[in-house]
C-alpha cells in the first residue's frame, strides 16, 4: 500500500520501473490510496508480506494484536510549523495566546507535535494557544499565505514543501534537526512493517525488499530530474513550480527526507518517541522495543 501524495511514492514507482525489486526476485505491486485505507494496511490485511505504513498507525498495530514487526523506515517527519514572514513569532513557545492551525486534532502530525512540543518546550499545544483552528492542510496554507485567520499552522508534507518554496512564509519548527539534536536521529513518519508469518517463512525476501529500497532511494537521488518529472506528481509535488522541485531536491541530496539507515539507534529513537506520544494521549499503548528488528535480526531467522 502507498499513501496518496506522500514523497516516498515516487521512489517506489521509479525504482519499480528500473526493475530494482524484480531483479531481486520480488514482484512488487502497489496500490496508491487515501490515508484512511492506508492506516488499515496491516490491521485489515490489505497488504501481502511487507509494506510501508504511517508510523503511529503502525505503532498501534505493533502494540496491539496485529502480528507484525517493523524492520525499517521510508520517510523522515518533515511536516513543519509556519508563520507569515513578518510575524514576531520565533519558536513554538511564542504561540502562547496565539491562534494555531492544525490539520486535524487527531492527525498523526498533531499528535506528534503535541508530544514533541511538550518534551522540548514544556508547551501544551492544545491549551496554551488562545485558539485552535482545525482545517485541511491546504486551507491552513492559504490562511498563512493570505496572513489571515491563524498566526501559525502545522502543515502536512505537500503543503510544507509549498511553504518552504514561498518567501512569504517562515518555518518556526522543523522536527528533523530538533529531534536529531535531542534524540540522535530525526523522527520517522513512515515505517516498514512485515507480517510475522511472512518474516518467518521469507527472511531473504524481506532483506531483498529493504536492499531494494536503499538502492531505489540512491537511484532517485542520482537521477532526480528524470524521476521527479515522471513521478513527482504522485508525491504531491507541483511540477510547474521550480521552487517546490528545488526544495525537494535539497532534501533528497541532504538525506533529510528519505533515510536509508536502520539500526538499534534508530529503533531506540522511535521507541522513545512513541513513549512520549503515549504519555500525551496520542497512543493508547506504545510498542515495545522487541517489535522492531534490524536486518541482522532478519538474517538470524
Amino acid at each position: 500500500m502507498n499513501l496518496e501524495g506522500s514523497m516516498f511514492v515516487p521512489v517506489f514507482f521509479y525504482g519499480r520501473e528500473q526493475d530494482i525489486w524484480a531483479d531481486r526476485g520480488i514482484d512488487l505491486s502497489m496500490e496508491v490510496t487515501g490515508f484512511g485505507k492506508f492506516t488499515r494496511t496491516f490491521s485489515q490485511e490489505l497488504a501481502t508480506g511487507a509494506s510501508p505504513l504511517s508510523s503511529l498507525p503502525l505503532a498501534a498495530n505493533l502494540a496491539g494484536d496485529t502480528p507484525v514487526k517493523c524492520f525499517g523506515q521510508t520517510l523522515n517527519f518533515i511536516n513543519q510549523c509556519f508563520v507569515p514572514e513578518g510575524s514576531d513569532i520565533e519558536e513554538p513557545a511564542d504561540l502562547e495566546g496565539a491562534t494555531l492551525g492544525v490539520p486535524g486534532r487527531g492527525s498523526s502530525t498533531t499528535r506528534y507535535y503535541i508530544a514533541m512540543w511538550a518534551d522540548l518546550y514544556g508547551f501544551d499545544l492544545l491549551n496554551d494557544p488562545a485558539e485552535i483552528v482545525d482545517a485541511s492542510t491546504s486551507t491552513l496554507y492559504n490562511f498563512l499565505d493570505q496572513n489571515e485567520e491563524v498566526d501559525a499552522a502545522l502543515l502536512f508534507t505537500s503543503s510544507t514543501i509549498k511553504a518552504l518554496a514561498n518567501d512569504g512564509l517562515r518555518s518556526i519548527f522543523n522536527p528533523v534537526p530538533n529531534w536529531e539534536e535531542e534524540y540522535g536521529h530525526p523522527p520517522s513518519v513512515t515505517l516498514f512493517g512485515v507480517y510475522d508469518d511472512f518474516l518467518e517463512n521469507n527472511p531473504e525476501a524481506v532483506q531483498n525488499f529493504w536492499e531494494g529500497w536503499v538502492e531505489a532511494v540512491e537511484l532517485f537521488r542520482d537521477e532526480f530530474d528524470q524521476a521527479i518529472n515522471q513521478y513527482g506528481a504522485v508525491g504531491g509535488i507541483d511540477l510547474s513550480s521550480d521552487g517546490e522541485i528545488e526544495v525537494v531536491r535539497e532534501m533528497v541530496n541532504n538525506e533529510t527526507l528519505l533515510p536509508t539507515e536502520w539500526d538499534d539507534g534508530w529503533i531506540d529513537m522511535n521507541v522513545q518517541t512513541f513513549d512520549l506520544v503515549e504519555e500525551q494521549g496520542g497512543l493508547e499503548n506504545a510498542p515495545a522495543a522487541e517489535q522492531f528488528i534490524t536486518m541482522d535480526d532478519v538474517g538470524s531467522n
